[in-house]
């Protein structure tokens, strides 16, 4: 029997109404620590296709480095308030990258892979709701978040530029919210596979 099915088997003793509840029944009792989230981000040898792990701008996170007083101040202080203990952060850039979205050639071009750590689930979850409002653009779409933790945001578009297509997950599991962003050339890679890694962090985490 494997592990998930026999949380689900586990759980519906004491009242879960299906697999899916049990599941997250399972994950909202877990235990995270700040020292767990480097296990959550995608590491190193991950890289998508092309890309390059870079590590001047990941590893640990303060506040400031998740959100820079200089761009982000309103998002800074809602996570201060939400009760932001912890973050930890993984970057890959293709090597040559511009950084401006009009330049993005064919593939992966940026991924940038986060988790953060809260007091409290419920401060947990405001930060989520902070986040998602943060992205949820007009020029982006929603794509399904199932499968993803307790709570999931997730969207695809080109907020800057047509050349770009921008994907992006962010959920929540308990106290940790993690986050997944991929920047692509349009057209050239599918959703579905940076779903692949948005998925490979939520097992780490589950």
């Amino acid at each position: 029997m494997t592990r998930g099915l026999a949380i689900c088997v586990a759980l519906a003793v004491i009242g879960a109404s299906s697999c899916d509840e049990a599941q997250r029944v399972a994950t909202s009792h877990r235990t995270y620590t700040a020292e767990d989230l480097e296990g959550f981000v995608l590491r190193p040898d991950e890289a998508a296709d092309g890309t390059r792990f870079v590590e001047g701008a990941s590893g640990t996170l303060t506040l400031e480095r998740f959100w820079p007083s200089s761009c982000c101040p309103a998002q800074q202080a809602a996570f201060d308030e939400a009760g932001f203990l912890a973050g930890h952060a993984a970057l890959f850039e293709r090597p040559g990258r511009s950084g401006e979205p009009i330049d993005t050639r064919p593939g992966f071009e940026l991924v940038s892979s986060r988790a953060a750590l809260f007091r409290s689930e419920e401060g947990a979850s405001e930060a989520m709701a902070t986040w998602v409002e943060y992205h949820d653009a007009g020029e982006l779409d929603r794509l399904p978040g199932r499968g993803l933790g307790e709570e999931a945001g997730a969207f695809v578009g080109s907020p800057d530029a047509p050349a770009e297509t921008v994907v992006l997950y962010v959920w929540r599991m308990g106290r940790l919210v993690l986050y997944l962003r991929a920047s692509v050339g349009t057209g050239s890679v599918p959703v579905e596979r940076v779903r692949v890694l948005a998925d490979r962090m939520d097992r780490r985490a589950s």
